[in-house]
């Protein structure tokens, strides 16, 4: 769901917002209650017997899978913040040349 929305949403917030702070604070904005709500599905099945997402069964001395699982949304995370960078940095090449073409002429008609 997050591997998803980063790829789906960061991009775009840094391509066609003119601001990149607004573009990470709408990101943050969106992820983190993403990122919750992944979180607490993966846990209410993790508490009922599932090892799909954590490894081994509930509870578990080992929370390997479970750091794991924190260290794959971190790098998620910074990829997002990546993609919006790369996203400003080309939409700010789109926008300076879009301003040179639209250049008003002062100049009276004649």
């Amino acid at each position: 769901m997050n591997l998803i929305f980063v790829l789906l949403v960061s991009f775009p917030l840094g391509y066609f917002l003119a601001s990149r702070t607004t573009a990470v604070v709408a990101y943050v904005a969106a992820f983190g209650p993403l990122f919750t709500f992944q979180t607490l599905s993966l846990v209410i099945d993790w508490t009922e017997g599932s090892t799909a997402a954590f490894g081994g069964p509930f509870p578990s001395s080992d929370y390997s899978n479970v750091a794991g699982y924190a260290a794959v949304n971190l790098v998620l995370y910074l990829v997002g913040f990546g993609l919006i960078m790369l996203g400003h940095r080309l939409g700010a090449k789109r926008r300076v040349r879009r301003a040179v073409g639209q250049a008003v002429s002062l100049d009276p008609i004649r």
